[in-house]
This record gives C-alpha cells, sequence and structure tokens, in this order.
C-alpha cells in the first residue's frame, strides 16, 4: 500500500515538471490566434528579458525560429528579438535571413 502511494506521488511530481504533459492538461498554445492573450506572451518574454532572465531570450529565439507557428507571433518575436541588440538574438535573425525563410 505505502509502495503504490509512493509510486503514485512519484509519478505526479515527475508528469508536474514536464511541459508535454502540461500541455496536454489544458495549457493553450502560445500560437492560438483565437486566444485574447495571443500577442502578449511575447510582451511577457521581453519584460522577463529585460529584468535580466536570458532563458525569456532563448524562448523569443525559439518562437521566432518555430515555423509551425502562427507567422504574425514569429514576426512579433522577430521584432522584440531585434530591438534587443543581444548577440544571440541578431545571430539567430541572421541565420534566419541567410537561409532565406525569413518573414
Amino acid at each position: 500500500m505505502n509502495k503504490n502511494i509512493l509510486i503514485l506521488f512519484s509519478s505526479l511530481f515527475l508528469f508536474q515538471g514536464c511541459s508535454t504533459i502540461m500541455g496536454l492538461l489544458g495549457k493553450k498554445s502560445i500560437s492560438d490566434p483565437n486566444d485574447p492573450d495571443f500577442l502578449n506572451r511575447v510582451q511577457e518574454l521581453k519584460s522577463e528579458y529585460r529584468e535580466g532572465n536570458l532563458k525569456a531570450l532563448d524562448e523569443l529565439i525559439e518562437v521566432y525560429e518555430d515555423s509551425d507557428l502562427h507567422p504574425n507571433l514569429r514576426v512579433a518575436a522577430g521584432k522584440t528579438l531585434a530591438n534587443t541588440q543581444h548577440p544571440r538574438a541578431l545571430h539567430a535573425i541572421s541565420e534566419m535571413v541567410a537561409s532565406t525563410t525569413a518573414l
């Protein structure tokens, strides 16, 4: 009995940290254009980056490079990246332009 409870709690903690599982549990996709907060996530990431969170910059780069996302979202992420003037952001933009798939 105790072993089953331990396994259950361990599984819950494992699933809680897994972003894929969290997405399946109702978290809206960042690219849902029907979501009223469609472009707000890009603004949130921009604010987080300005506060010193470099992980937010990496997320913006991922949004910009993901061809499956809505083009308006990718354009907003690209503009935000260009405004940061961060070397990683500028590199991502230059890679996109070099591949001729830029928006």
